[in-house]
């Protein structure tokens, strides 16, 4: 990476729970070539590479010591893990010789940190590897890219709680059927990620409006959705239709162990809820109008990344852009503006990322409920994926339904010898139509054209012309 002696590297721990020890660890240094060694701890990881492990949040920062070690990160740093990684790429973490899926997982990590660096760059030249990539997550590194965002006091800091005002993903009510098997779907990341920030966002300040002054509204609820201010509603759901409440799960726990019941929705979810369910307003904060977009927001680097001619074609810019979107709804950083707020609950979210959460799950929700409609029961979904329940025979349909929606299987899931056409794709895709070219080759389970457009966004120009003319009949018109 220019600019830096700092080298990015992979570890896989034998035992990720009771006694991290014995590990393979890869390195590279320029993204095409890597080295590993067998270790029998954390003390033999170089200090001057930053490691990405398969070491879960619980066991680096709660369970063990190995927090200290500040070049060691967790497994879900990035928005995705090394074995759902692997899977996007048609491996098995579990099968896959430790040597093989390190080095395959050191150069997607070296991508997705050098396209990082080089926004996070851009205003900052000076910028050091390890002051660009100190937080827990890459979600936490990247928000420097954001505009500033509200975040409620008081009150309403205490309603912008996760399981109050929003949850990370839904839980459905719907039952799998014995014999199946959970396969994912996602709408293309970088696709999701341009969704969620081009929509207007909310701005305040926010005002509360309570029980009297609602009273003297004649439907709450219709106010609520023709409001051309933003508003955040206090709601009970008194009923739901039975084909939709299933799915939509408003209020449906997470976690076992923190059963909290939902009540506060953002207007955007709202106005979805209320098509089928009937829903009594009980109090409201109202914000004073929807603004710019996030994206509209962004420097000129950020939305040139975004609309970038190769972005559309790589997994590590995906990644990237997913990060960029879900940095969107982080909880305030601590020590920011922290005047008067001593005693104070802290909210979870912003005034725009709980706009910005309502936006991910009405997107998912729409999608699981049409599969629902097509056959294919869904059991969870949010953050760009929904997951389904789906018989063995029924895979190949479900890919071919899924791709009329714009959704994509993980590599892993596309049956070996599945055949289908880039002129079929072309014609079948439900999504943005830039993407069709990186569909048919995931669909076509074709690794080393995925591989080389993965690799377009951080090479340089000569390298990349020539992989483009390599695959140049497949990018000519038709």
């Amino acid at each position: 990476m220019e600019g830096t002696d700092r080298r990015f590297g992979v570890v896989i721990f034998d035992d990720t729970q009771d006694d991290p020890g014995n590990a393979i660890a890869t390195v590279t240094e320029d993204g095409v070539r890597t080295t590993y060694d067998r270790i029998s701890g954390p003390h033999e990881l170089a200090t001057d590479v930053l490691w990405w492990s398969n070491l879960p949040y619980e066991v680096l920062f709660r369970k063990t010591e190995m927090w200290k070690a500040s070049h060691l990160r967790h497994d879900k740093y990035l928005p995705v893990g090394p074995g759902e990684a692997l899977r996007e790429w048609g491996c098995d973490l579990k099968y896959e010789p430790p040597e093989r899926a390190g080095a395959i997982l050191t150069m997607l990590f070296f991508r997705v940190m050098n396209i990082a660096f080089g926004l996070l760059r851009e205003n900052r030249p000076r910028m050091s590897v390890d002051e660009a990539f100190k937080g827990k997550t890459l979600r936490d590194d990247m928000r420097g890219l954001l505009p500033e965002f509200e975040y409620p006091r008081q009150e309403a800091a205490q309603a912008l709680k996760r399981g109050v005002a929003y949850e990370e993903f839904t839980n459905t009510m719907v039952r799998a059927p014995r014999d199946t098997k959970r396969v994912t779907l996602r709408i293309p990341r970088l696709t999701h990620a341009w969704r969620i920030l081009e929509q207007p966002a909310p701005q305040g300040p926010f005002e509360f409006v309570d029980k009297s002054r609602l009273r003297r509204i004649v439907s709450p609820s219709d106010w609520v959705v023709e409001s051309e201010k933003p508003v955040f509603s206090d709601i009970a759901v008194k009923k739901m239709d039975d084909r939709h409440a299933p799915i939509f799960g408003f209020g449906n726990a997470t976690n076992q162990n923190e059963r909290r019941s939902r009540n506060w929705i953002p207007q955007n979810e709202f106005t979805q809820l209320s098509k089928f369910a009937d829903l009594v307003v009980r109090g409201a904060y109202v914000g004073e109008t929807y603004g710019d977009s996030i994206i509209d927001r962004c420097s000129d680097g950020v939305i040139e990344f975004m609309g970038g001619r190769f972005s559309d074609f790589s997994w590590s810019a995906g990644i990237v852009a997913e990060a960029l979107w879900r940095a969107a709804a982080l909880p305030e950083e601590k020590g920011r503006n922290s005047q008067g707020r001593a005693g104070e609950e802290r909210p979870h979210t912003s005034w725009q990322g709980v706009w910005v959460r309502g936006f991910d799950k009405g997107t998912m929700f729409v999608h699981a409920t049409r599969l629902m409609e097509l056959g294919y029961p869904p059991v969870s979904y949010g953050i760009g994926w929904v997951r389904c329940a789906v018989f063995e025979e029924q895979k190949e349909a479900f890919i071919r339904d899924a791709v009329s929606l714009g959704l994509v299987p993980q590599f892993a899931d596309v049956p070996e010898g599945f055949h289908v056409s880039e002129a079929e794709i072309a014609q079948s895709w439900g999504g943005d139509k830039k993407m069709a070219l990186y569909v048919a080759g995931l669909l076509r389970r074709d690794t080393n054209f995925l591989w080389d457009m993965d690799r377009l966004i951080t090479m340089d120009r000569a390298d990349r012309t020539a992989i483009l003319m390599r695959y140049r009949e497949r990018f000519a018109p038709a």
